[in-house]
């Protein structure tokens, strides 16, 4: 049943990251279990929407899971979350603009730099904690005071809003996204303003006097061009992923251009003899754009291959 299927997967969007297939499973067995006692095992699509009306809509349903676990009434998570969210959202961009701008002030060294990434993240986590605290306060009083309030975000909710719903891979954990913009977006800044930190990590080991090559800093600042773009490109994949809560077509097939660009520009740095000066060995940056590369590859396939299997074999 494609619209129990589209339903479900509509509750799974607000559920726990980290418990959502096992309650997805449970809801989709109970669901069809009551369906099939009200309405027989061959139920008409008015029946079926009539069924998941009276069932809930989908944050009503995946509060119920999270209810036991909240000092919050169920009335206003749904409310409580989409602050919090709004909240640890304008203070990552305010305190990374901070954070750039400080960027250009005063001399750039490795241990400012650094520095500098972990003030800011304190600054994240601390802000939007006592943020969250208080508008978490808030909401505690007022589940004291008037619990069987409710706030609910899709109280114009119906069946047929799932029509449009497409169902695909879940998407990955937006804490995961969250912090792979942010370090994405760091990165960027940093290697763009401070190119030449290849040359002190090779400094550093050269005492070892394995170092077989020099990375040609002047022909890398061209390939940093092309190199931020396609890391703006995973920087929008990621802004994707917090948005829709999940990988639609689209996004897995542009997740797969953008592996198979970088791999591809990769070996193409690789096979540059311009880019490495005073060449002996592989022993240095090669090396490691090489590993880089391979690994690019090998993630391009797996995710060529995840195309195909959900978008051609079962279309």
């Amino acid at each position: 049943m494609k619209l129990i299927e589209q339903y479900i997967y509509a509750i799974g969007k607000h559920l726990p990251y980290n418990s959502r297939k096992e309650i997805k499973k449970e809801l989709y067995a109970s669901l069809l279990d009551e369906i099939e006692a009200t309405y027989g095992e061959n139920p008409t699509q008015k029946e079926l929407e009539a069924a998941i009306t009276a069932y809930g809509t989908p944050r009503q349903v995946a509060n119920r899971y999270k209810e036991n676990n909240l000092v919050i009434g169920s009335g206003y998570t749904d409310l409580f979350f989409f602050i919090s969210k709004l909240i640890i959202f304008a203070l990552s961009i305010a305190f990374t603009i901070i954070f750039v701008i400080d960027l250009f002030e005063g001399d750039l060294t490795p241990n400012k730099i650094i520095v500098d990434i972990a003030r800011t993240i304190a600054h994240i986590i601390g802000a939007s904690l006592s943020a969250i605290a208080w508008v978490g306060i808030g909401f505690m009083i007022l589940t004291r005071l008037n619990d069987d309030h409710h706030i609910d975000l899709e109280d114009d909710w119906t069946p047929k809003d799932l029509a449009d719903i497409h169902i695909g891979p879940e998407g990955e954990s937006k804490i995961e996204s969250g912090l792979s913009i942010f370090f994405i977006l760091v990165f960027i800044v940093i290697i763009n303003t401070m190119p030449f930190l290849p040359s002190i990590a090779e400094n550093a080991f050269r005492p070892s006097g394995l170092l077989g090559h020099n990375l040609n800093i002047e022909l890398f600042k061209i390939y940093l061009i092309p190199l931020s773009a396609l890391w703006f490109g995973e920087i929008i994949y990621h802004i994707l992923n917090l948005m829709y809560g999940t990988q639609t077509q689209k996004m897995v097939l542009f997740d797969l251009l953008i592996e198979i660009l970088s791999a591809t520009l990769l070996f193409r740095m690789v096979f540059n003899p311009a880019l490495y000066l005073n060449y002996t060995s592989l022993i240095g940056f090669r090396a490691v754009i090489l590993l880089v590369a391979i690994i690019g590859v090998i993630e391009s396939i797996g995710k060529a291959i995840k195309f195909i299997k959900l978008y051609i074999v079962q279309s």
